[in-house]
């Protein structure tokens, strides 16, 4: 069996991230032995990729939740295949071209959702600026160059994360607006997001803050609600 990751404080990657919350990053490897039996109904169907990353997320998500204190248990998928998190717990899950991540938090800890993404720098092509963004996060992108494009897709995917089990709704890519400069440097970069749509539970993302970290050629993403 592959060597397993060991979780480490969120912190220790975003240092300005004040939750206390727990990440698991490593490779995409077979860990399907390591799936738990509600876990391996879930992706029995699909093809062995898939199940290579879903196995991944899957144990990453629960040696980060050891590392919180909780039991092992399954984390199950959602008619949406969101994780279902423990009662206790909230979280996301994240994959990449052979990488996954995963990060969790506790309830009682005063946090209320975890988002993170995982996403390789260039795979956005301009021709879906237009639909992924803001006018006014295009113009921003004119300014900033590429980058920034995959920064901000990467900051609405964790934010979407965070917020959907609050919302239990579909949030499209303009109906976030984010508010983030890189400022040309790799260093983690706060982010705040605006919500632009009309479902009343989705704005509880302005309530929440986002970090940004380039590693080129990846940016990793969280975004945290507390509460």
């Amino acid at each position: 069996m592959p060597s397993l990751p060991q979780a480490q404080p969120l912190n220790q990657w975003f240092p300005d991230l004040v939750a206390p919350c727990q990440s698991v990053y490593g490779p995409i490897r077979d860990y399907r032995a390591q799936l738990l039996p509600g876990e391996q109904a879930a992706v029995a169907r699909a093809v062995p990729n898939r199940q290579h990353e879903f196995a991944s997320g899957r144990l990453f998500a629960r040696l980060a939740m050891g590392a919180l204190g909780v039991r092992d248990q399954p984390v199950l998928a959602g008619a949406h295949r969101e994780p279902l998190w423990p009662a206790e717990i909230v979280g996301a899950i994240s994959h990449s071209k052979g990488e996954a991540w995963a990060a969790v938090a506790r309830r009682d800890q005063g946090v209320q959702g975890v988002g993170i993404d995982l996403e390789h720098l260039g795979r956005l092509q301009p021709q879906l600026y237009e639909r992924l963004f803001t006018a006014a996060e295009c113009r921003h992108i004119e300014r900033e160059g590429p980058a920034l494009a995959t920064s901000l897709f990467s900051a609405k995917e964790a934010v979407y994360k965070a917020v959907f089990p609050h919302g239990q709704r579909f949030i499209g890519f303009q109906e976030v607006e984010l508010i983030l400069d890189l400022g040309g440097g790799t260093d983690a970069r706060p982010f705040r997001a605006r919500y632009l749509g009309s479902h009343e539970p989705n704005r509880i993302m302005e309530a929440g803050l986002g970090h940004v970290r380039l590693c080129d050629p990846l940016v990793f993403t969280v975004f945290v609600l507390a509460g």
